[in-house]
């Protein structure tokens, strides 16, 4: 055996030498093919201008500077903010009955005293124009739809009026006004329903026990899904091109939504806008008014020994804050009138000024027949406000 291993080891070729030669040496490369290395050639380090690379390749869009839409006095203190600002997408949410539209129409207010139109999107179906009127707004000077049923009609009707203002057939600034996402089921949404609705009816029919059929998504699921197509991510968009320069006129989108409770077993409730994340991520401004949970503090006042609710003492948090990222919260008063600050002598200025109206406001609901005899009218001291004996 040890006399095959010689033979086959002088039988080995030189040629094969250098291949297990090559196996284990690093500069086998060179011995095989006899090529002599190539020296690796560096350039010259170059001087390298950053400020003229940074000019390039920076690209900035001009924005038009801040401009806002006026609010009341109580609103400006609580926020630090004159108003809502222009061009940008903001929201309103809390539990029902906590005075959010009156965010909302005092925008609208503000909007028209300098000469923005106001755009209603009302879903909600308790939009009252007597409201309106006492808050000051013209409704001969604003566009108003009610008409809309699903989030994706309001969605669509929205973006037209954007468009509209985009190729010219709109010149004017615009406020949107959204009452309320809250109250607005998405089609998707009544689709993924008809659907289970069918499984259901299967699952009887068959004799099984329609509890097993589970839904493939929750309601808030298709809708936050619903809302951050249509609004985050379309009307949004449009919505932050009318700040460019380029643009002539500035269009703003205020929403009013529901709020509903979280629980939380490791701590206190929290209350989250309905659709979720699907509107927040757009806001620039957005705010909670009211309580997590139970009912606003009812502000109230003794007209003629009836004990008259004017107003609503409530909560409002400012929570999000995208121009300079500061937040704040106190409380304010709701009234027909718009924001009062939460104070006894806000109160009874308020009082002095309007409670004279309170049962005026009534009258429009009877007839000639209803009202009686006159010996219940109010006698109210002018100068006072009080109401006399």
């Amino acid at each position: 055996m040890a006399k095959k291993d010689d033979k086959s080891k002088k039988d080995e070729t030189p040629k094969d030498k250098k291949s297990a030669e090559a196996k284990f040496d690093l500069g086998a490369d060179d011995k095989l093919k006899g090529e002599k290395k190539k020296s690796v050639i560096f350039k010259p380090k170059q001087t390298f201008d950053r400020s003229k690379y940074i000019q390039e390749k920076s690209k900035h869009v001009q924005y038009k500077p801040d401009s806002f839409i006026p609010m009341s006095k109580a609103f400006q203190d609580l926020t630090m903010f004159p108003g809502f600002p222009q061009g940008h997408v903001h929201m309103v949410y809390g539990l029902s009955d906590c005075g959010k539209t009156t965010m909302l129409l005092e925008l609208a207010k503000g909007a028209q005293s300098k000469n923005i139109l106001p755009v209603f999107v009302i879903t909600e179906r308790k939009w009252s124009w007597k409201r309106c009127a006492t808050m000051g707004i013209d409704k001969n000077d604003c566009v108003y739809n009610d008409e809309l049923e699903f989030i994706e009609e309001a969605s669509d009707y929205i973006v037209s009026i954007l468009k509209d203002q985009a190729e010219g057939r709109l010149n004017e600034d615009i406020v949107i006004l959204w009452d309320s996402v809250g109250a607005t089921p998405s089609r998707a949404e009544w689709e993924a329903q008809e659907e289970h609705d069918k499984l259901v009816k299967k699952a009887i029919d068959d004799g099984k026990d329609p509890k097993e059929v589970k839904k493939s998504t929750t309601a808030m699921m298709v809708t936050s899904k619903v809302l951050r197509e249509q609004v985050e991510r379309k009307i949004n968009h449009l919505i932050n091109k009318t700040r460019n320069e380029k643009c002539p006129f500035l269009a703003t989108l205020f929403i009013v939504n529901h709020g509903y409770v979280s629980p939380n077993p490791m701590g206190p409730a929290s209350l989250i806008p309905y659709g979720g994340g699907g509107i927040k991520l757009a806001c620039t401004f957005m705010f909670r008014q009211g309580k997590v949970s139970g009912a606003a503090k009812k502000v109230t006042a003794t007209v003629g020994g009836t004990e008259i609710v004017y107003g609503l003492q409530v909560p409002l948090l400012f929570e999000k804050n995208h121009l300079n990222g500061l937040s704040a919260q106190g409380e304010v008063i709701v009234t027909p009138h718009g924001y009062i600050h939460a104070t006894k002598e806000a109160e009874e200025e308020y009082k002095k000024a309007h409670r004279g109206e309170w049962k005026d406001s009534f009258k429009g609901y009877f007839t000639d027949e209803d009202e009686g005899d006159d010996d219940d009218d109010l006698n109210v001291d002018m100068e006072t406000g009080e109401i006399l004996d």
